[in-house]
């Protein structure tokens, strides 16, 4: 979606697009030093909402890419940055969590359940992009982060210190 978005919706080119990949990747490095260091100091449950809140105005700001192509690459390249480098506080913490949760025995099903989720919903961004365009689903997109947020806001989750001790194999949160 996101190749597409660039070439097609902001008509950027092949090379520029590698440029703001590889921004996101040098941001997504940069983030994978903080997550354990914002999780002790801030705690678990709101670790995750950071790495939420902070990926948000930056998955927007890739979105709202526009206006002449030296611009728009910067705009872009600026919200794959910041996106990427928020990002690792969020997912290193709540796998955390959810490795901490669930019994060994279960955390292959877990994981794959996870994965099939997020990836069973590709097809529902193209019939989305189809209907509002590439744009509107990357904004669409962007916004869903406060519904995560809410469910994690409402949740003994956000009053979590630091991931709960392994329990037997048998006892755990999930199975």
């Amino acid at each position: 979606m996101l190749i597409l978005f660039l070439t097609r919706t902001v008509e950027l080119g092949a090379g520029t697009v590698g440029a703001i990949f590889t921004l996101g990747a040098v941001g997504y490095v940069l983030g994978s030093l903080f997550p354990e260091r914002v999780a002790r100091r801030i705690g678990l449950g709101r670790a995750i909402l950071l790495g939420i809140v902070l990926a948000v105005p930056s998955e927007l700001l890739t979105a709202l890419a526009a206006g002449p192509p030296l611009m728009a690459a910067a705009i872009a390249g600026a919200g794959f940055f910041l996106t990427d480098l928020t990002i690792p506080t969020y997912d290193v913490n709540q796998f955390s969590l959810r490795q901490a949760v669930t019994p060994l025995r279960l955390q292959g099903r877990v994981s794959a359940t996870m994965r099939t989720l997020i990836r069973g919903l590709v097809p529902v961004d193209g019939v989305l992009a189809e209907r509002i365009g590439l744009r509107g689903v990357m904004i669409l997109s962007a916004l869903g982060g406060p519904l995560a947020f809410l469910a994690i806001w409402f949740s003994p989750v956000r009053g979590l210190v630091a991931p709960p001790e392994r329990m037997g194999e048998g006892d755990g949160v999930i199975g």
